[in-house]
C-alpha cells in the first residue's frame, strides 16, 4: 500500500472522532476551531461549520454520528432559514463587508457586493446537508424564477 493510501485510511479512520470532538455545547452546532470559537454577540452563528461537519459525516457513511445528532443538526440549520428560502448566516455577511467592497472595486465586478452569491452558496450547501439528513428546508427557495421558457433557453 502506498503512503498516500495509508494516509487516506488514517484520515477516514480518525475523522469521525475529530468531528465528534468538534461538537459545540449548543445542540446541533459544530465549532469552527478545535480550540474553541470566539463569541460574536450572535445568538446563532456557525452554519457553515455544521453544514460541513454534516456533509463529512455523510460522505464517511458515519450513520451513528448522523443518527445521534440528526434532529439537533436539522433544527440548528433551520434556524438560519428565511421566508424567501435562503439559508444563510448573518455573521458571514457582516464579517465579509470590507472584503466584498474591496474586491468589487478592485475587479470592477459588483456581482457579490450585496452578498447575494454567498447567500446563494450557503443555501445550496445547507440544502445539501439537510438532504444528507433526510430532511428538507423550511421554505421553498423563491429567488429563482423557473419557467419552461427559461429552461429551454438555457
Amino acid at each position: 500500500m502506498t503512503s498516500l493510501n495509508l494516509w487516506f485510511n488514517m484520515v477516514k479512520e480518525n475523522l469521525p472522532r475529530f468531528i465528534e470532538e468538534m461538537k459545540s455545547d449548543k445542540k446541533g452546532k459544530y465549532r469552527f476551531a478545535y480550540e474553541g470559537d470566539y463569541e460574536y454577540g450572535e445568538k446563532d452563528w456557525g452554519l457553515t461549520n455544521t453544514v460541513y461537519a454534516t456533509k463529512l459525516m455523510y460522505m464517511l457513511n458515519s450513520k451513528n454520528l448522523l443518527e445521534e445528532s440528526n434532529e439537533d443538526i436539522h433544527k440548528f440549520i433551520l434556524k438560519f432559514s428565511r421566508p424567501n428560502g435562503e439559508i444563510s448566516d448573518n455573521l458571514i455577511k457582516r464579517q465579509s463587508i470590507y472584503n466584498r467592497v474591496f474586491t468589487s472595486i478592485k475587479t470592477r465586478d459588483l456581482n457579490n457586493l450585496l452578498n447575494e452569491q454567498t447567500r446563494r452558496a450557503e443555501t445550496r450547501q445547507s440544502t445539501a446537508a439537510l438532504l444528507c439528513l433526510g430532511q428538507s428546508p423550511k421554505y421553498d427557495y423563491k429567488l429563482l424564477d423557473v419557467n419552461k421558457q427559461l429552461i429551454n433557453s438555457y
